[in-house]
């Protein structure tokens, strides 16, 4: 179709410049998104004169459906404004068809793939984060240990307890490093987080986004709580410079190349596995 492949071919350019944008500066330009909904829309919006006002309908459903999920994971502090428009954009070009149809799930399927490669990508992000600052995360991690010293024991006992009893059940030999594995996986998250994404910044250095980790209390009172910063905060924040040397924000990973890499992987790799499967059945 030939609507699809002007959209994908937009998204792949999009999702390239705001994933240099987000290494680079730890920001997806306003600009970028909301002209990339716009552009979405706008070509379903062409396309429908001929093809039926469905078309367009489709994509604003699709954006409005990703404006929910977008929103409650802004809202809990799992990613920023950057990220949660660009998946309003990739909601819109996927669409949402009514009556259901196959294709009325992809953009539910892209975020099921976005899911699994944003774990993988997020760990191997934390992996070359404590070996390239290995010296801040090592003192990072051993205060951790220390401060989690008593559940430490806890998970060592546990996993005791299971070996006993994987003596009898070979069944709970797998499960019997799951709990330490755990354990030393939230510590080593914990330690990088500590390390290398906590900063204590200048206000002016500030962007929409920030996730401000500790309340700002000026004369007494808390003017901005712990939460993810929009420009009226910061605008608060730039009032009461005065008496404000700092504050505490913690960096997120640069999550859009996940949404590029988890994009691609569901355009190419998997209609590519599907129609092998055909071919084979």
């Amino acid at each position: 179709m030939v609507m699809m492949t002007i959209l994908v071919s937009l998204a792949i350019l999009v999702m390239l410049i705001a994933s240099y944008t987000d290494l680079r500066w730890r920001e997806v330009p306003d600009w970028l998104n909301f002209a990339f909904i716009a552009a979405v829309l706008g070509i379903r919006m062409i396309f429908s004169v001929e093809q039926g006002w469905s078309l367009f309908l489709d994509g604003v459903l699709g954006g409005a459906i990703a404006f929910l999920i977008a929103a409650a994971f802004y809202y809990t502090d799992q990613w920023g404004g950057g990220d949660s428009k660009l998946l309003i954009g990739i909601g819109a070009l996927y669409g949402f068809s009514w009556p259901v149809t196959a294709h009325s799930f992809m953009f539910f399927a892209f975020i099921l793939t976005l899911l699994f490669v944003g774990a993988g990508y997020g760990l191997v992000w934390l992996l070359y984060l404590s070996i390239a600052k290995r010296s801040v995360f090592s003192q990072a991690f051993r205060r951790k240990r220390i401060y989690y010293r008593k559940e430490e024991k806890v998970v060592a006992i546990l996993s005791i307890v299971l070996t006993l009893f994987a003596i009898n059940l070979p069944v709970l030999w797998p499960l019997i490093f799951f709990p330490i594995g755990i354990f030393y996986v939230f510590l080593f998250v914990g330690s990088v987080e500590d390390s290398c994404f906590v900063k204590n910044i200048k206000i002016q250095k500030l962007t929409e986004g920030d996730w401000l980790i500790k309340r700002v209390v000026v004369k007494g009172k808390t003017i901005v709580k712990p939460k993810t910063l929009v420009r009226k905060d910061i605008l608060l924040l730039e009032k009461h410079s005065d008496h404000i040397t700092g504050v505490m924000i913690k960096e997120g990973i640069p999550f859009v190349p996940s949404f590029l890499i988890a994009f691609l992987i569901l355009t190419f790799l998997l209609d590519n596995l599907s129609v092998a499967m055909q071919s084979l059945f």
